[in-house]
């Protein structure tokens, strides 16, 4: 082999080990493991949406909760606490009180039946987004993300709803078969990190506006490489360097 050939061998050996270690197990993955809870929260991928890549997530669907039942504390990663003015509403064709149709996830969505209490993360998130359903009196409505509990510290980011969610107030929408409540649209809070510790809603009319599906996400920040493995990795790449080298030279 020339010289020439051989330390572009070489060189290729020491990409090759590099690109081994960012395949590496020690490089943390999205989570796709359920958290069990009575309202359902279920981990998903972060590589949706404008999820961030690595995140670790936690989907709450609200069902499982009795009709008018506190939301209270849901398990999660973090877990999420609602204030006490949130409550369970199930659609009535489902057997519930709930003026709903066509909810994102099948039957139950929450409500407040007084001024909207903060919610509150035990530890900061990245990205929270959830959707809502909402009569033309209760809009627009602002949700806002704080760096401490129950709305305190500061403003972190906030997203303003106006979007009609009521046939009766012209929504393009349909009862399954019965619900005025049948349009939903999207809210989304997010941070450049860790940062969002509660969030809080103002502007919302009470008992005028419904929401469902929240999924809220923290980045899993990625491990360094155990320092073994660089002993490995680099062990590898000088026997394979030198067993190319001395061919070269009495090639």
């Amino acid at each position: 082999m020339k010289p020439g050939r051989t330390g572009i061998a070489v060189v290729f050996c020491i990409v090759f080990a590099l690109g081994l270690i960012g395949q590496s197990p020690g490089v943390a993955q999205p989570s796709q493991e359920a958290a069990p809870d009575a309202a359902g929260p279920v981990g998903l991928p972060g590589n949706l949406l404008g999820i961030p890549q690595g995140a670790q997530c936690t989907f709450v669907d609200f069902e499982g909760l009795g009709d008018l039942q506190p939301v209270g504390t849901v398990a999660g990663t973090p877990q999420v606490t609602f204030g006490p003015s949130w409550l369970g509403l199930i659609d009535s064709d489902a057997g519930g009180s709930g003026n709903t149709a066509n909810e994102p996830s099948p039957e139950t969505t929450t409500v407040f039946l007084q001024p909207a209490d903060s919610v509150n993360f035990d530890t900061g998130v990245q990205y929270i987004e959830i959707f809502y359903s909402a009569a033309s009196s209760s809009l627009p409505m602002t949700l806002s993300a704080w760096d401490g509990p129950d709305g305190t510290g500061s403003l972190v980011d906030s997203v303003v709803g106006n979007t009609v969610g009521t046939d009766f107030d012209g929504a393009n929408c349909s009862g399954d078969p019965n619900g005025n409540y049948c349009f939903y649209a999207q809210l989304v809070l997010s941070a450049s990190s860790d940062t969002i510790v509660s969030m809080t809603l103002s502007g919302a009319a009470a008992n005028f506006v419904v929401f469902d599906d929240m999924l809220y996400c923290t980045a899993v920040p990625v491990p360094t490489l155990p320092s073994y493995r660089w002993a490995i990795v680099l062990a590898v790449v000088l026997l394979v360097a030198s067993g190319l080298i001395l061919r070269g030279r009495f090639a």
